[in-house]
């Protein structure tokens, strides 16, 4: 990049008052950061940065912009991340921050290449309380970066932090649960007497969505659709991974007696939720018969594993 290239693109974006508007009348759906962070990244010309959502692992990282595949796969903020400097200086001041380089937390995530490139980031955080929940890294960006980004960001973080947690708290709570192994299955599997078995072949829906956003975390949005569905079915109904891409809904008949009518539902509900679907997708199903005997129990956890 030319001096004069470089000079010309140091300049703030402009400065339209209706940008942090714009933003607070966004749709709230549970994609809302990932939303959020998009309009950020085209607002502020980021070309390499992250979205980090707070997990029961730390930080989990639900997009991505610019890094190579090694560090999309890995990325995200560990536990003792809350712990660094950055963050300690972020919650003492309420506000963003830039720092020099990355914490060294963020080294076992990142490709040693991108790792290598860190030079001055900045930290756009968001606030619950007296903790950070949710937190933007941009560690690259086109041009010198413009000297009124903290300004921006204070501001952003103080009017969006409340609709930012909002967004989500309405999801099932985060399990780090293991997949069911056979013995699991059978254990769920073996008593019922009035339930639908239906398993939602999910890979469709994630292409759907990839295919429209870029920097989606693919192992993140699994996890993310099966706490919507899991939302939407309610507490007392299971729905069980059973790998990366299928889920098996365990419907009692009694609190959901028409199977395809839950299922209309469900996909209705999804372009509230993941605002890229233009409309309700066509969720891929199979229904199973019950077990009515130890045999059949054991053709069903056959077919299904």
């Amino acid at each position: 990049m030319g001096l004069l290239d470089r000079a010309s693109s140091s300049q703030s974006p402009d400065n339209k008052p209706d940008f942090l508007s714009s933003l607070m009348n966004l749709e709230r759906g549970v994609d809302f950061p990932v939303v959020l962070f998009q309009k950020i990244v085209h607002r502020y010309r980021v070309e390499k940065g992250a979205l980090f959502f707070s997990s029961s692992r730390g930080f989990t990282c639900l997009s991505s912009r610019g890094y190579d595949k090694t560090t999309t796969n890995r990325l995200r903020l560990d536990a003792s991340a809350s712990e660094s400097a950055e963050f300690a200086e972020m919650l003492s001041t309420r506000g963003s921050l830039k720092s020099s380089g990355g914490p060294t937390t963020l080294k076992e995530y990142m490709s040693s290449r991108e790792f290598g490139l860190l030079e001055n980031i900045f930290w756009l955080p968001f606030f619950r309380e007296d903790s950070i929940f949710c937190i933007i890294l941009i560690s690259q960006w086109g041009g010198i970066e413009p000297g009124n980004w903290s300004v921006d960001f204070n501001g952003i973080s103080a009017n969006m932090s409340e609709p930012l947690f909002n967004s989500r708290k309405s999801l099932a709570v985060e399990k780090s649960e293991k997949r069911p192994g056979k013995n699991d299955l059978v254990e769920k599997l073996e008593n019922l007497e009035d339930a639908f078995l239906i398993e939602i072949n999910l890979a469709p829906l994630i292409k759907s969505i990839i295919d429209i956003r870029e920097g989606l975390s693919i192992l993140n949005l699994k996890n993310e659709i099966h706490r919507v569905f899991k939302t939407l079915a309610g507490p007392s109904q299971d729905v069980i991974e059973l790998d990366h891409e299928r889920l098996l809904l365990v419907l009692d008949k009694h609190r959901t007696p028409d199977p395809g009518l839950f299922l209309h539902q469900l996909s209705a509900s999804l372009p509230l939720l993941f605002q890229d679907l233009d409309e309700p997708p066509v969720l891929e199903t199979k229904k199973y018969t019950p077990p009515g005997s130890a045999e059949e129990l054991e053709d069903l956890i056959g077919i299904i594993l």
